[in-house]
């Protein structure tokens, strides 16, 4: 294959296929590229990838694209080969509303930043705990004792005695 001699990115305009019948749009679509391409690299030899084929006909026959990029390589021997363009971070970044892009942008920042955070946090609890665990006191300690002690002498008490007869099973059916 011969070498490429030019190569160009193009926004061509499809705003004369409106004018043909709506179910011949995407076909107008395809001629109209031919023509803008045909009449800018000066040749008669256009071919079209795949690709840029299906983005003209992604919605149907009746509702082709408004615009297209392209990019257009003229090889040596006079043939021209068109594909879709790559979009950059930047063109796609335009393209979102300003009030989302605004929004987003610190939400990005701020989820590293917690992420970093919550593993700090997570390490100053641990230390925390352990330093809970450990009392440094004796009078502490027979504080913290008596506390368990009393919970234990309550749960039990509550677990011995019955609120009401349903419990016990000693209630009487009412007969009418």
């Amino acid at each position: 294959m011969a070498d490429i001699l030019e190569e160009q990115i193009y926004v061509i305009p499809l705003r004369d296929v409106k004018r043909a019948p709506r179910w011949k749009r995407s076909q107008r679509a395809v001629k109209e590229i031919r023509a803008y391409l045909e009449k800018h690299l000066k040749t008669d030899d256009v071919k079209i990838d795949q690709d840029l084929n299906e983005k003209l006909w992604e919605r149907g026959s009746q509702k082709p694209p408004r615009k297209v990029r392209v990019r257009a390589m003229k090889f040596e021997d006079g043939h021209v080969e068109v594909a879709l363009a790559e979009e950059t971070e930047v063109q796609k970044e335009k393209k979102r509303p300003a009030w989302i892009r605004k929004t987003e942008a610190p939400v990005e920042e701020e989820e590293e930043i917690v992420v970093e955070d919550v593993a700090e946090a997570e390490e100053e609890e641990a230390k925390a705990e352990d330093a809970d665990e450990e009392p440094e006191t004796a009078e502490e300690e027979e504080a913290e004792a008596e506390v368990s002690e009393e919970e234990t002498t309550e749960e039990a008490e509550t677990e011995e005695t019955p609120v009401s007869g349903e419990e016990t099973g000693d209630v009487k059916e009412k007969t009418e």
